[in-house]
């Protein structure tokens, strides 16, 4: 097989040298347009952002060239793979990744680039490419929302008079989703017709569109449920006597400090606020909302205990030859007699609260 090869590839080279074969002229047919048929295959993602996407795909280019001749002499052969010096003697489409940065062809042991003749003077182009692409992410309702990523190939030195892309056939491959995203769809189509100046002409343009989702369960361990949890440990600290300082105070600042960790890991964006960062935020200030609550309530009321006598406080009291109220912080009570107000004035709750806001030492207490 390797001396059929090698047979071949003399010949062809004769040939080409014959016939004053030119790599830089298109090999279009006579008044029409050369077709060239692209087939992609996605393999892997890395790490999606709103600035840009690290993809690797396989992109297979196929085209006529009727200026070839494959050979004769071994009619069992359906198609040959050239060496890769024979990539720059034969024409192959000059092809752009628009909106691609730092694009290139990756390396496993030898560059992945491939080229096949086939005897119907078909030419196969086969190529590995990884590239940063760069595109327009709305990430607003992040992260339980599917993005839209596209990437454009085009030809820059020629029009559609001369040259056609058309496509074949997109898939993913099986291990293409990984922990943090999942893939859901993939749209391929040609790009929307535009003139270029000053010749005022189409190039040949194709597009593929990328759809995939996060995986919320992800955002749901690491973000929501740790962030939820410190809000919770706040909200209890509300509980706590004011006497209590050191609990109150480590309970506070230990859900902070928590909730500080999870907001300076969570993805930000520069452009604009998306629902997570919302929320990162909002909790930020309701857990610093508590700490600044109970600096005021210490500066206002002190840390002492004060024996207050009570009357029918119901679940919030207990009376006895030394009475106290259960020490709540400002807000809460607030919070509570605000609710017992708009709903059942009979209730014990309300009874508490008219008790605090006409007795002298509770409205000074809270």
């Amino acid at each position: 097989m390797f001396s059929t090869k090698i047979i071949i590839e003399e010949e062809l080279q004769q040939w080409i040298h014959e016939h004053n074969y030119k790599s830089q002229v298109i090999p279009k047919p006579q008044n029409e347009s050369l077709i060239v048929h692209f087939n992609i295959s996605f393999l892997s993602f890395s790490i999606i952002n709103e600035e840009k996407s690290h993809i690797s795909f396989v992109l297979q280019l196929k085209w006529d060239d009727n200026r070839l001749k494959f050979s004769d002499r071994f009619e069992n052969v359906k198609r040959v793979k050239l060496n890769p010096e024979w990539n720059q003697k034969l024409w192959i489409p000059e092809l752009s990744v628009i909106n691609a940065n730092n694009i290139k062809i990756a390396k496993l042991l030898l560059p992945y680039v491939y080229l096949y003749f086939e005897r119907n003077q078909t030419l196969l182009y086969i190529m590995r490419l990884e590239a940063e692409i760069y595109c327009e992410q709305k990430l607003r309702i992040y992260a339980d929302q599917e993005y839209i990523c596209g990437i454009t190939f085009e030809s820059i030195f020629h029009n559609v008079r001369e040259l056609i892309f058309q496509w074949e056939v997109g898939n993913f491959t099986d291990n293409v989703h990984g922990t943090r995203l999942k893939v859901s769809s993939l749209t391929l189509e040609k790009c929307a017709e535009k003139k270029f100046d000053p010749l005022q002409v189409t190039k040949p343009c194709l597009l593929a569109k990328i759809g995939y989702y996060r995986n919320i369960n992800v955002f749901i361990v690491t973000k929501y449920i740790p962030s939820g949890m410190a809000v919770l440990i706040a909200i209890g600290s509300l509980f706590i006597p004011i006497a209590a300082l050191t609990a109150r105070f480590t309970t506070i600042t230990a859900s902070f400090i928590v909730l500080i960790v999870v907001y300076f890991n969570t993805p930000m964006s520069y452009t604009f606020s998306s629902s997570i960062n919302i929320w990162m935020f909002a909790c930020c200030v309701f857990i610093f909302a508590t700490l600044i609550e109970y600096l005021f309530a210490i500066k206002e009321y002190g840390t002492q205990p004060k024996d207050i006598k009570a009357d029918d406080l119901g679940i919030f009291a207990y009376q006895d030859k030394h009475s106290e109220l259960v020490a709540f912080s400002g807000i809460a009570i607030d919070l509570i007699c605000a609710l017992s107000t708009v709903t059942i004035k009979s209730s014990k709750v309300y009874k508490m609260c008219k008790f605090i806001y006409t007795n002298p030492v509770m409205k000074k207490r809270f």
